[in-house]
């Protein structure tokens, strides 16, 4: 009885692969792929006093101080798929989080918008604060595969982060994406 179950075996599995030799071999590379799932990140250092030393201006309520900083995501800085760039098939961006950290009790970021380039603008955020600084953003999923065919083509991703404040702060604007790469196993 063992013997007719792994006689059945082989010869199933025998056709399976002379099935798959005969319908070539980008068939075979597709069917062996591996789905890592990562963050992309990136950090956008805010200096407010910064701009008020280059403006000669002092924050009030009715002078708002802007800033603009730009940072690119590189997908060969990312260790988890550092191994397979060359064998990327697929990027899949699930969602965006945008968290800021160092505002401390009182201080108050009136609005900072993302921007992506050769997207535009993806959102405005509005009062943000210390118990108000962590936010999931409702990113059309068009707008999410755009720019994973951006990261993809390209290999990375440039976002802006722009807004403005009426306090001279200090603090970070962290981006955070979650997405699913599909990479080739084979060559």
């Amino acid at each position: 009885m063992y013997m007719k179950i792994m006689r059945k075996n082989f010869i199933i599995i025998t056709l399976v692969s002379i099935a798959l030799m005969l319908s070539g071999c980008e068939k075979l590379k597709d069917l062996m792929t591996l789905t890592i799932n990562t963050k992309f990140e990136a950090e956008f250092p805010i200096n407010l006093s910064e701009y008020l030393v280059k403006s000669g201006d002092s924050p009030s309520q009715n002078n708002l101080v802007d800033f603009d900083v730009t940072e690119t995501i590189k997908i060969e800085e990312n260790f988890d798929i550092e191994p397979y760039i060359k064998k990327i098939k697929e990027i899949n961006l699930k969602k965006i989080e945008v968290t800021v950290t160092g505002l401390k009790e009182g201080e108050i970021v009136n609005s900072i918008s993302l921007h992506v380039k050769d997207i535009g603008h993806i959102v405005t955020l509005n009062n943000i604060t210390p118990d108000n600084n962590v936010f999931t953003l409702n990113v059309p999923q068009s707008t999410l595969d755009e720019a994973a065919s951006i990261l993809l083509n390209t290999k990375e991703i440039t976002i802006t982060v722009s807004g403005n404040a009426t306090e001279s702060i200090f603090a970070t604007v962290g981006v955070s994406i979650d997405a699913a790469i599909i990479a080739y196993l084979l060559n």
